[in-house]
Protein backbone atom coordinates (compact mmCIF):
# COMPACT_ATOMS: atom_id res chain seq x y z
CA UNK A 1 0.00 0.00 0.00
CA UNK A 2 1.37 2.86 -1.30
CA UNK A 3 2.13 6.31 1.55
CA UNK A 4 -0.22 9.10 1.63
CA UNK A 5 1.68 12.05 1.63
CA UNK A 6 0.70 14.67 3.40
CA UNK A 7 2.83 17.34 2.32
CA UNK A 8 1.70 16.91 -1.30
CA UNK A 9 -1.68 16.93 -0.79
CA UNK A 10 -1.33 20.67 1.45
CA UNK A 11 0.46 21.77 -1.95
CA UNK A 12 -1.98 20.90 -3.92
CA UNK A 13 -4.98 21.67 -1.54
CA UNK A 14 -3.52 25.38 -0.27
CA UNK A 15 -2.84 25.99 -4.18
CA UNK A 16 -6.34 25.11 -5.18
CA UNK A 17 -8.01 27.29 -2.35
CA UNK A 18 -5.63 30.30 -2.78
CA UNK A 19 -6.39 30.00 -6.67
CA UNK A 20 -10.30 30.34 -6.12
CA UNK A 21 -9.70 32.72 -3.52
CA UNK A 22 -7.42 35.29 -5.85
CA UNK A 23 -10.65 34.79 -8.58
CA UNK A 24 -13.12 35.53 -5.55
CA UNK A 25 -11.36 38.57 -4.52
CA UNK A 26 -10.75 40.19 -8.57
CA UNK A 27 -13.76 38.52 -10.26
CA UNK A 28 -16.74 41.03 -9.24
CA UNK A 29 -13.67 43.89 -8.42
CA UNK A 30 -11.79 44.13 -12.27
CA UNK A 31 -14.54 42.96 -14.02
CA UNK A 32 -12.02 40.99 -16.14
CA UNK A 33 -12.92 37.03 -16.12
CA UNK A 34 -16.33 37.37 -17.85
CA UNK A 35 -16.94 33.59 -18.30
CA UNK A 36 -19.31 31.75 -15.55
CA UNK A 37 -17.14 30.37 -13.40
CA UNK A 38 -17.79 27.22 -11.03
CA UNK A 39 -15.88 27.27 -7.70
CA UNK A 40 -14.47 24.32 -5.61
CA UNK A 41 -14.04 26.47 -2.67
CA UNK A 42 -14.41 23.63 0.53
CA UNK A 43 -14.27 21.00 -2.40
CA UNK A 44 -10.68 20.73 -2.49
CA UNK A 45 -10.24 17.35 -0.73
CA UNK A 46 -12.55 15.13 -3.50
CA UNK A 47 -10.23 16.04 -6.06
CA UNK A 48 -6.96 16.09 -4.38
CA UNK A 49 -7.70 12.46 -3.11
CA UNK A 50 -8.56 11.10 -6.52
CA UNK A 51 -5.79 12.80 -8.06
CA UNK A 52 -3.21 12.18 -5.96
CA UNK A 53 -3.95 7.96 -6.62
CA UNK A 54 -3.93 8.20 -10.33
CA UNK A 55 -1.20 7.90 -12.68
CA UNK A 56 -0.17 10.70 -15.14
CA UNK A 57 -1.02 8.33 -18.02
CA UNK A 58 -4.63 8.30 -16.52
CA UNK A 59 -7.17 10.35 -18.32
CA UNK A 60 -9.63 12.39 -16.13
CA UNK A 61 -13.11 13.60 -17.96
CA UNK A 62 -14.72 16.26 -15.60
CA UNK A 63 -17.73 18.57 -15.14
CA UNK A 64 -18.35 22.30 -15.48
CA UNK A 65 -17.09 22.64 -11.54
CA UNK A 66 -13.19 21.78 -12.36
CA UNK A 67 -10.64 24.02 -11.05
CA UNK A 68 -9.91 21.56 -8.68
CA UNK A 69 -9.49 18.75 -10.52
CA UNK A 70 -7.37 20.51 -12.89
CA UNK A 71 -4.71 21.68 -10.83
CA UNK A 72 -5.00 18.45 -8.41
CA UNK A 73 -3.70 16.25 -12.38
CA UNK A 74 -1.29 19.20 -12.21
CA UNK A 75 -3.05 21.48 -15.07
CA UNK A 76 -0.90 24.31 -15.78
CA UNK A 77 -2.12 27.60 -13.23
CA UNK A 78 -1.06 30.67 -15.78
CA UNK A 79 -2.44 28.69 -18.64
CA UNK A 80 -5.69 28.32 -16.05
CA UNK A 81 -6.08 32.15 -14.94
CA UNK A 82 -5.67 33.19 -18.91
CA UNK A 83 -8.17 31.00 -19.62
CA UNK A 84 -10.58 32.72 -17.51
CA UNK A 85 -8.95 36.23 -18.99
CA UNK A 86 -9.91 35.34 -22.30
CA UNK A 87 -6.76 35.25 -23.07
CA UNK A 88 -4.54 33.88 -26.56
CA UNK A 89 -2.31 31.90 -23.67
CA UNK A 90 -5.57 30.01 -21.85
CA UNK A 91 -5.04 26.10 -21.92
CA UNK A 92 -7.98 25.97 -24.97
CA UNK A 93 -6.64 29.88 -26.34
CA UNK A 94 -8.82 31.72 -24.40
CA UNK A 95 -11.94 30.68 -25.76
CA UNK A 96 -13.32 27.90 -23.46
CA UNK A 97 -13.26 30.17 -20.06
CA UNK A 98 -13.84 28.03 -16.91
CA UNK A 99 -15.71 24.95 -17.92
CA UNK A 100 -13.61 23.76 -20.78
CA UNK A 101 -10.25 23.19 -19.07
CA UNK A 102 -7.66 20.96 -20.24
CA UNK A 103 -4.42 20.40 -20.08
CA UNK A 104 -3.17 17.20 -22.39
CA UNK A 105 0.14 17.02 -20.95
CA UNK A 106 -0.85 16.07 -17.61
CA UNK A 107 -4.02 13.87 -19.04
CA UNK A 108 -7.07 16.36 -17.83
CA UNK A 109 -8.43 15.65 -20.82
CA UNK A 110 -11.85 17.63 -21.14
CA UNK A 111 -13.92 19.57 -19.09
CA UNK A 112 -17.65 20.14 -19.99
CA UNK A 113 -20.23 22.26 -19.32
CA UNK A 114 -23.06 20.25 -19.70
CA UNK A 115 -24.16 17.44 -17.05
CA UNK A 116 -23.37 14.19 -18.10
CA UNK A 117 -21.74 14.70 -21.11
CA UNK A 118 -18.08 13.58 -19.12
CA UNK A 119 -19.64 10.18 -19.16
CA UNK A 120 -20.20 9.53 -22.02
CA UNK A 121 -16.23 10.71 -22.78
CA UNK A 122 -14.79 8.90 -20.41
CA UNK A 123 -16.49 5.48 -21.26
CA UNK A 124 -15.25 6.09 -24.92
CA UNK A 125 -11.61 6.13 -23.49
CA UNK A 126 -12.03 3.15 -21.28
CA UNK A 127 -13.37 1.33 -23.99
CA UNK A 128 -10.00 2.37 -26.03
CA UNK A 129 -7.55 1.56 -22.96
CA UNK A 130 -9.75 -2.05 -22.73
CA UNK A 131 -9.17 -3.17 -26.85
CA UNK A 132 -5.65 -1.61 -26.50
CA UNK A 133 -4.72 -3.66 -23.64
CA UNK A 134 -3.53 -0.58 -22.02
CA UNK A 135 -2.98 -0.33 -17.97
CA UNK A 136 -4.18 3.28 -18.05
CA UNK A 137 -7.89 3.86 -16.67
CA UNK A 138 -10.51 6.60 -17.32
CA UNK A 139 -11.81 8.57 -14.53
CA UNK A 140 -15.12 10.82 -14.63
CA UNK A 141 -15.44 13.45 -12.04
CA UNK A 142 -19.11 15.11 -11.90
CA UNK A 143 -21.27 16.23 -9.14
CA UNK A 144 -24.51 14.47 -7.87
CA UNK A 145 -26.76 15.80 -10.47
CA UNK A 146 -25.32 13.74 -13.32
CA UNK A 147 -27.03 10.79 -11.36
CA UNK A 148 -30.29 12.29 -12.59
CA UNK A 149 -28.94 11.83 -16.73
CA UNK A 150 -29.41 9.03 -18.69
CA UNK A 151 -25.74 9.54 -19.84
CA UNK A 152 -25.07 8.37 -16.74
CA UNK A 153 -26.87 5.08 -16.07
CA UNK A 154 -26.22 4.25 -19.75
CA UNK A 155 -22.44 4.89 -19.02
CA UNK A 156 -22.69 2.92 -16.01
CA UNK A 157 -24.24 -0.26 -17.35
CA UNK A 158 -21.97 -0.20 -20.68
CA UNK A 159 -19.39 -0.01 -18.45
CA UNK A 160 -20.29 -2.70 -16.25
CA UNK A 161 -21.39 -5.13 -19.48
CA UNK A 162 -17.92 -4.48 -20.83
CA UNK A 163 -15.54 -4.81 -17.73
CA UNK A 164 -14.16 -1.34 -18.83
CA UNK A 165 -11.45 0.66 -16.70
CA UNK A 166 -13.02 3.32 -15.83
CA UNK A 167 -13.52 4.89 -12.82
CA UNK A 168 -16.83 7.02 -11.97
CA UNK A 169 -16.11 9.64 -9.38
CA UNK A 170 -19.54 11.43 -7.59
CA UNK A 171 -18.46 14.39 -5.65
CA UNK A 172 -21.90 14.55 -3.67
CA UNK A 173 -22.32 18.28 -2.27
CA UNK A 174 -25.73 17.74 -1.61
CA UNK A 175 -27.25 20.59 -3.51
CA UNK A 176 -28.26 21.00 -7.60
CA UNK A 177 -27.66 24.65 -7.88
CA UNK A 178 -30.10 25.53 -4.99
CA UNK A 179 -32.36 22.18 -4.32
CA UNK A 180 -30.90 19.78 -1.99
CA UNK A 181 -30.74 16.20 -3.40
CA UNK A 182 -33.70 15.00 -0.81
CA UNK A 183 -35.89 16.54 -3.07
CA UNK A 184 -34.32 15.66 -6.26
CA UNK A 185 -33.52 11.98 -5.87
CA UNK A 186 -34.57 8.85 -4.02
CA UNK A 187 -34.09 8.19 -0.16
CA UNK A 188 -31.35 5.39 -1.05
CA UNK A 189 -27.81 6.66 -1.21
CA UNK A 190 -26.36 7.63 -5.07
CA UNK A 191 -23.51 4.56 -3.73
CA UNK A 192 -26.15 1.63 -3.14
CA UNK A 193 -27.92 2.39 -6.02
CA UNK A 194 -24.93 1.79 -8.31
CA UNK A 195 -23.67 -1.01 -6.01
CA UNK A 196 -25.64 -3.68 -8.47
CA UNK A 197 -23.69 -2.68 -11.30
CA UNK A 198 -19.76 -2.95 -9.91
CA UNK A 199 -17.76 -1.75 -7.30
CA UNK A 200 -18.97 1.21 -5.38
CA UNK A 201 -18.35 2.95 -2.22
CA UNK A 202 -18.85 6.03 0.14
CA UNK A 203 -16.05 8.00 1.79
CA UNK A 204 -16.16 11.51 3.20
CA UNK A 205 -13.40 14.55 1.43
CA UNK A 206 -12.73 16.22 5.41
CA UNK A 207 -10.50 12.59 5.25
CA UNK A 208 -8.50 13.20 2.04
CA UNK A 209 -6.10 9.48 2.81
CA UNK A 210 -9.72 8.28 2.90
CA UNK A 211 -10.77 9.22 -0.76
CA UNK A 212 -7.03 8.11 -1.87
CA UNK A 213 -7.37 4.75 0.01
CA UNK A 214 -10.49 4.39 -1.69
CA UNK A 215 -8.89 5.01 -5.11
CA UNK A 216 -6.70 2.77 -4.76
CA UNK A 217 -9.22 0.19 -3.69
CA UNK A 218 -11.58 0.88 -6.27
CA UNK A 219 -8.63 0.48 -9.33
CA UNK A 220 -8.18 -3.18 -8.67
CA UNK A 221 -12.33 -3.80 -9.47
CA UNK A 222 -12.83 -1.81 -11.96
CA UNK A 223 -15.15 -0.62 -12.97
CA UNK A 224 -15.99 1.26 -9.83
CA UNK A 225 -18.00 3.95 -8.70
CA UNK A 226 -16.56 6.20 -5.81
CA UNK A 227 -19.11 8.83 -4.28
CA UNK A 228 -17.46 11.22 -2.25
CA UNK A 229 -19.46 13.20 0.59
CA UNK A 230 -18.46 16.96 -0.08
CA UNK A 231 -19.41 20.54 0.29
CA UNK A 232 -19.35 23.74 -0.77
CA UNK A 233 -19.14 27.40 0.54
CA UNK A 234 -19.99 29.77 -2.38
CA UNK A 235 -22.96 29.91 -4.31
CA UNK A 236 -23.56 27.37 -6.98
CA UNK A 237 -21.58 29.81 -10.05
CA UNK A 238 -19.64 32.89 -8.76
CA UNK A 239 -17.59 34.47 -5.95
CA UNK A 240 -20.21 35.34 -3.99
CA UNK A 241 -21.49 33.83 -0.44
CA UNK A 242 -25.34 32.54 -0.91
CA UNK A 243 -26.44 31.57 2.92
CA UNK A 244 -29.24 34.69 2.74
CA UNK A 245 -31.22 32.78 -0.42
CA UNK A 246 -33.34 30.51 2.07
CA UNK A 247 -32.11 27.41 0.82
CA UNK A 248 -29.46 26.76 2.93
CA UNK A 249 -28.18 28.77 6.72
CA UNK A 250 -25.35 30.21 7.69
CA UNK A 251 -25.02 28.19 10.55
CA UNK A 252 -24.93 24.66 7.95
CA UNK A 253 -22.05 26.45 6.03
CA UNK A 254 -20.18 27.52 9.34
CA UNK A 255 -20.40 23.66 10.72
CA UNK A 256 -18.99 22.08 7.15
CA UNK A 257 -16.28 24.65 7.20
CA UNK A 258 -15.01 23.35 10.98
CA UNK A 259 -14.26 20.43 9.27
CA UNK A 260 -12.12 21.65 6.18
CA UNK A 261 -9.88 19.33 4.69
CA UNK A 262 -7.34 22.47 4.32
CA UNK A 263 -7.59 23.35 7.68
CA UNK A 264 -7.32 19.44 8.74
CA UNK A 265 -4.69 18.20 6.22
CA UNK A 266 -2.39 21.70 7.66
CA UNK A 267 -2.59 20.34 11.30
CA UNK A 268 -0.04 17.12 10.16
CA UNK A 269 2.31 19.30 8.83
CA UNK A 270 5.11 21.14 11.22
CA UNK A 271 4.29 24.82 10.86
CA UNK A 272 7.85 25.53 9.00
CA UNK A 273 6.82 23.00 6.20
CA UNK A 274 3.26 24.44 6.02
CA UNK A 275 3.88 28.17 5.34
CA UNK A 276 6.95 27.04 2.98
CA UNK A 277 4.26 25.88 0.89
CA UNK A 278 1.40 28.51 1.04
CA UNK A 279 4.61 30.91 0.28
CA UNK A 280 4.99 28.85 -3.05
CA UNK A 281 1.91 28.59 -3.79
CA UNK A 282 1.27 32.48 -3.35
CA UNK A 283 4.28 33.48 -5.75
CA UNK A 284 2.89 30.88 -8.40
CA UNK A 285 -0.82 32.41 -7.98
CA UNK A 286 0.02 35.71 -8.57
CA UNK A 287 2.45 35.22 -11.13
CA UNK A 288 -0.27 33.83 -13.18
CA UNK A 289 -2.44 36.49 -12.79
CA UNK A 290 0.19 38.71 -13.58
CA UNK A 291 0.99 36.58 -16.69
CA UNK A 292 -2.63 36.51 -17.39
CA UNK A 293 -3.22 40.39 -17.41
CA UNK A 294 -0.02 41.18 -20.02
CA UNK A 295 -1.05 38.35 -22.66
CA UNK A 296 -2.18 38.69 -25.91
CA UNK A 297 -5.95 38.58 -27.12
CA UNK A 298 -6.78 35.60 -29.05
CA UNK A 299 -5.78 36.78 -33.11
CA UNK A 300 -9.28 36.02 -34.58
CA UNK A 301 -10.93 38.12 -31.44
CA UNK A 302 -8.33 41.59 -32.37
CA UNK A 303 -9.99 41.20 -35.86
CA UNK A 304 -12.81 41.50 -35.22
CA UNK A 305 -12.36 44.79 -32.86
CA UNK A 306 -13.54 48.19 -34.47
Amino acid sequence: MAKFDYQEAYRLLYLIRRTEEEIVTRYNRDQLMRCPTHLSIGQEGAAVGVMMALNLEDKVYAGHRSHAHYLAKGGNVAAMIAELHGKATGCTGGWGGSMHLEDLSVNFTEACTAVGDCVSLGVGAAMAFKLDKSQRIAVVCSGDATVETGQFWEGVNFAALHKLPILFVCENNGYATSTPIGDRQPPVPIHERVKPFMWSQLVNDEDVESVFRAVEEGRQSLPGFLEISTYRYLEHVGPNEDWDLGYRSKEEIADHMERDSVKTVRGKLKEGDAAALEREAEDTVMDAFEQALQAPWPEDFKNELP
